[in-house]
């Protein structure tokens, strides 16, 4: 294992001398991409290309908007586009050695006078945009849900995903996929979140001929290590299968993408807890099955018209949830949840200077869950926890989003952008928690002793429904002084129903400055954050009315009738705060990249986000210490907790990102470093402070707060078309929270801390996995068609500084795939040098397993599979 851990590492410092052979042999290569102005694919275009010589070739472009020349020689090439009903473009383009990307923006005839062409080569703009090439996302995870595991990896924390356009849902096959795009400029009014990397993932029309892939992943407990909580191997099998194609219903004009795949799986939860009749150490095998499907229609209106329509559905069951560390068996619960939408969007040109995109989802899903067992729970803290898990809910939801942007021109200098978003939800909640009742003790000794902290039971009725609405507009003025200065000016208003608040404005501003090849951008903005629904609903059920909560204070276990009862509290409830507003962040950042050689570049930037008017609750009826004892502000109620919008957040990060491509060598690596510090005044909107006359004291580092977080890829290619990919994650100890395990103040909770200690104030353990993924190709049939036509011979070297593009037929030849079949077997290995990372530690000082853990990651695990595409 040390071996090959320096193996590893010496292939990631051997970049800069792989940098340098490939730019002394490498011949250049040349993508043109013709879009319109809304960057919508114009698959109707031809593009010319007149080599130095004079000679010149016309290739029409291929469902993506391109073309794919290679093999070509240094120099200066006159490209031209042609689209009907749009201006054509015609200018020279300097070729360097290696992988050229050309990207042409055609206005329709008469709209504008500037025709857009971008270099990705020098593109000052993309400044912090970085690009996948299709042979970087071939190498990624077959499997929708690692993928976009991956993806969150590789952008980091806050990272926000989008699929054409849209949020949420499940990513498309990686088949279908023409691009990953990282962005990072945040500050653009259009976006509702703030945060760190966003993440575009944009499909391809298969306007030009019919393809298709099916896959199959295999693992089972007989590829694993032993999990070292567990007394023995557990049991765990995963099987992967999909099955995806698209292809013209009309060539050119319409397209058809049909997608299937699910998983049918299940893994092993280990138990460690200390009961009466002594230690328990065991494995749980939960079951996850899950299923998606979907049909997507691409049709081209007019030539400067996309429509999109994607119907989606998806289930997933799973079984034993709640059981693992303490928890055991008894208390597992299962949930089932099924999703249906409707994605409709059309982008264009609608006019003479000005471009429209109209996006609108339509979603209905179903989640419930039920408790296997209706006994009532025994809570144990940080020992044992037994009985049912108070799960019962069936819970229905409907909703409907409206987005419409527009986009025009201002004369050369001025690019505006408007828009609008209109939401609304509706939910119909048959909800019943803790419906059985639960006995809390602090500890072990307790328990022995029959004396619990708190005996705690909802009854009432179960039928919620409500409404929710939400809306925004925005405007943003995109202005370009200089050539290598552009200014976002931009304004975003929110409102949201049950909140009173409703001048939400949220000015937003942002630069890119490019002096030389050094690319600098920052920006400020204010981010408003949506009251969830969820949330919204716990105080419509517990409200004293509809549900309430009975909690006995210091009960004697297990007679609650017949023998001394403690102290019965009046009925509880929960409520929002009269002046509740909506949470909102201010964030700021600046931002250096800069290229090297001809394929590495390294960016940095610092991030500060501090967050106001966050979520968080306190019981405002919790006793007070007198002269007699503990003393109810209001003695004819409970426990009432009161959700407000009093809670403050700060986040500090600094990051740094290197990635390096050399398609002519099959080599791509990425490297993301994040030094963060990450604190809040609660994790939870509704988890409750140690002390409700003490707000100030919760201020700590939040759950999530990992200081050091580094991701790195390296993907290169090996004799005989074997290709290995290597990827590595690794972060510092995550936070926890120290309590003593009584109930010192009275209040029914029982997360009262030592004096002095802070919230979240010890760290677990650091985490650290390896995996890596070998893949072998075979290539069968015939040729496939390309649309870049015949090849240009030529001389050369070396590779442009993006790390994208080259993909496209040069890819497909260098790999002996450029056959209409293709079938390729891999095999996967997840921590692959078997490191413990441990999990669940223990802050309970009556607990034995204080300050220790519980629990930890999967062990090694080694997944077959295969794919066969046509």
């Amino acid at each position: 294992m040390l071996r090959l851990f320096v193996l590893v590492l010496a292939l990631a410092t051997a970049t800069p001398a792989l940098a340098r052979d490939a730019a002394q042999s490498a011949p250049a290569t040349l993508k043109v991409v013709v879009v319109d102005q809304t960057g919508a694919a114009l698959i109707t275009a031809s593009v010319t290309v007149t080599d130095p010589a004079g000679t010149s070739r016309m290739y029409p472009v291929d469902d993506r908007g391109e073309v794919t020349l290679s093999d070509l020689a240094v120099g200066t090439y006159t490209v031209r586009a042609d689209a009907e009903a749009f201006e054509s473009f015609e200018g020279p383009v300097t070729l360097k050695r290696g992988a050229n990307t050309v990207t042409i923006s055609l206005p329709l005839a008469g709209l504008s006078e500037e025709v857009v062409v971008v270099m990705d080569t020098e593109s000052p703009s993309g400044g912090f945009v970085s690009t996948l090439s299709e042979q970087e996302i071939a190498e990624l995870p077959d499997d929708p849900e690692e993928l976009e595991q991956v993806l969150m990896q590789m952008a980091g924390p806050g990272a926000t995903m989008r699929v054409n356009g849209f949020r949420g849902g499940r990513l498309p096959p990686k088949s279908q996929i023409q691009q990953v795009r990282f962005r990072m400029n945040s500050y653009a009014a259009e976006n509702h979140e703030a945060g760190g990397f966003g993440i575009d993932i944009i499909t391809r029309p298969g306007m030009d001929g019919w393809r298709g892939m099916t896959n199959f992943g295999f693992r089972d407990e007989a590829l694993n290590a032993r999990n070292a909580f567990a007394p023995s191997l557990g049991p765990e099998q995963y099987r992967r299968f999909g099955i995806n194609m698209d292809g013209p219903l009309k060539k050119g004009k319409t397209s058809l993408a049909l997608n299937f795949d699910g998983n049918a799986n299940y893994d092993s939860q280990t138990i460690v807890a200390t009961t009466p009749d002594g230690d328990v150490n065991d494995t749980v095998r939960r079951p996850n099955d899950r299923f998606f499907g979907s049909v997507r229609l691409d049709h081209q209106l007019t030539p400067s018209q996309l429509m999109r329509i994607e119907v989606r559905g998806q289930r997933n069951e799973q079984r034993n949830l709640g059981v693992g560390d303490f928890d055991l068996l008894s208390r597992a619960y299962e949930r089932t949840a099924s999703q249906q939408s409707l994605r409709f969007s059309l982008n264009g040109v609608v006019a003479s200077r000005i471009a429209n995109e109209l996006k609108v989802r339509i979603e209905q899903g179903r989640t419930e869950q039920f408790s296997l067992s209706t006994e009532p729970a025994i809570v144990v803290i940080d020992a044992f926890a037994t009985g049912g898990a108070g799960q019962q809910s069936d819970r229905r939801s409907r909703l409907v989003e409206i987005e419409d942007n527009v986009d025009f021109e201002l004369g050369k200098k001025h690019r505006l952008r408007t828009g609008v978003l209109l939401e609304g939800a509706w939910y119909d909640s048959d909800e019943l928690r803790n419906g059985n009742g639960t006995w809390t003790f602090g500890s072990l000794e307790q328990y022995l002793l029959g004396q619990a902290a708190t005996y705690t039971r909802r009854v009432g009725g179960t039928q919620v429904s409500y409404s929710q609405y939400q809306g925004a507009w925005y405007i943003q003025d995109d202005y370009t002084p200089f050539k290598s200065l552009a200014l976002s000016v931009g304004l975003r208003h929110e409102v949201q129903s049950h909140l009173d608040d409703v001048w939400n404005l949220a000015p937003r501003f942002g630069f890119t400055w490019t002096p030389g090849r050094f690319t600098v951008r920052g920006g400020y903005g204010i981010f408003y954050d949506w009251f969830d629904s969820g949330t919204y609903e716990q105080t419509l059920r517990v409200n004293g009315l509809t549900q309430q909560e009975i909690v006995i204070r210091n009960p004697v276990y297990p007679d609650l009738t017949g023998g001394i009862t403690g102290e019965v509290l009046p009925p509880s409830r929960y409520q929002t705060s009269p002046g509740l507003e909506m949470p909102y962040v201010h964030q700021a950042s600046v931002g250096v990249e800069r290229t090297f050689f001809d394929g590495l570049r390294v960016m940095t930037m610092y991030t500060m986000t501090r967050g106001r008017n966050q979520l968080r609750a306190r019981n405002v009826n919790a006793p007070v210490l007198t002269d007699a004892g503990f003393v109810r502000p209001d003695p004819s109620l409970g426990n009432v907790v009161e959700l407000e919008s009093t809670g403050r957040s700060e986040v500090d990060r600094l990051m740094v990102n290197v990635n390096y491509g050399n398609p002519a060598r099959r080599l791509f690596m990425g490297v993301n470093y994040q030094l963060s510090r990450s604190m809040n005044h609660t994790d939870n909107p509704f988890s409750l402070p140690a002390n409700n006359y003490d707000l100030d004291a919760e201020w700590g580092p939040s759950s999530q707060d990992a200081r050091h977080r580094l991701f790195a890829m390296i993907n290169f290619g090996l004799p005989k078309q074997f290709r290995m990919g290597v990827f590595t994650q690794a972060q510092s100890a995550l936070p926890y929270n120290i309590i003593t395990g009584f109930d010192d103040n009275g209040d029914t909770v029982v997360n009262d801390r030592p004096a002095g200690v802070g919230r979240n104030s010890a760290r677990g353990a650091a985490s650290w996995n390896l995996n890596m993924r070998l893949s072998r190709s075979f290539g069968f049939g015939p040729e496939r068609e390309t649309t870049a036509g015949p090849r240009m011979r030529g001389g050369g070297g070396g590779r442009g500084p993006r790390g994208g593009g080259g993909g496209g037929p040069m890819m497909m030849a260098m790999d002996g795939t450029n056959t209409r079949y293709r079938v390729e077997f891999y095999v996967q290995a997840f921590n692959v040098l078997n490191r413990t990372n441990l999990l669940g530690f223990s802050g309970n000082q009556l607990s034995r397993y204080f300050g220790t853990a519980t629990s930890a990651g999967p062990a090694r695990r080694i997944e077959l599979g295969m794919s066969f595409g046509f």
